[in-house]
């Protein structure tokens, strides 16, 4: 099921992400540390959405990110903890040295997650750690940027129903699984990378 579906109204919007926790529209950044956006460029680091792309400039969060509640009867369901999530395609530039780490308790916790595609890009690195690091619905291409990722219980890199392709990265994967696409018609694509995963399961498993 479509993170989508479970969210507020305002992050169903277009040109909207959410980073930490907090929502961002076009022209806001956020401070390492903040609870709301601001209009002006911080001295130090801050992720900045310009209504195309979320760009994370030495940007660094750690903690439950955005996470939704799904009340049955007596009990309630955590829905998809995420650092950094939009409902539309995602372009994440990575500039300096950047970590998401996701920490809620829940097996569905994400670094990056997107009903839409993700493309990451930048001259930086990223260091991502959570229980399924990188989760799109649709395709995953990686590009020109090192991320440095620690899956917590799947896999560190997870297309839904598309392909993942990567050119000129460099990616390393420890933990539990690597990367993984879903549907017979996919596959994972390299062009120039370096690549280096270890973990204890599985390494890289295409449906396609």
């Amino acid at each position: 099921v479509p993170f989508s579906a479970f969210v507020p109204e305002v992050l169903a919007e277009e040109n909207v992400v959410c980073v930490g926790g907090v929502v961002m529209k076009k022209g806001d950044y956020l401070p390492v540390g903040a609870t709301e956006t601001q209009e002006s460029m911080p001295d130090e680091g801050y992720a900045f959405y310009n209504g195309s792309e979320l760009i994370l400039n030495d940007y660094s969060y750690t903690g439950d990110g955005f996470y939704c509640e799904e009340k049955y009867d007596k009990y309630t369901t955590i829905i998809y903890p995420t650092v950094i999530y939009s409902k539309n395609s995602l372009s994440l530039v990575i500039n300096g040295d950047c970590s998401l780490i996701g920490k809620h308790a829940s097996y569905t916790t994400r670094a990056i997650c997107s009903d839409g595609d993700i493309e990451i890009y930048g001259n930086g690195r990223c260091y991502l750690k959570a229980k399924r690091p990188i989760y799109a619905v649709g395709k995953i291409t990686v590009d020109d940027v090192f991320l440095d990722i620690y899956s917590q219980y799947s896999y560190g890199i997870h297309s839904g129903t598309s392909t993942i392709y990567a050119y000129d990265a460099s990616i390393r994967i420890r933990g539990i699984r690597g990367m993984h696409t879903y549907v017979s018609d996919s596959n994972i694509r390299f062009s120039g990378c370096d690549v280096d995963i270890s973990v204890s399961e599985m390494g890289i498993f295409s449906s396609g």
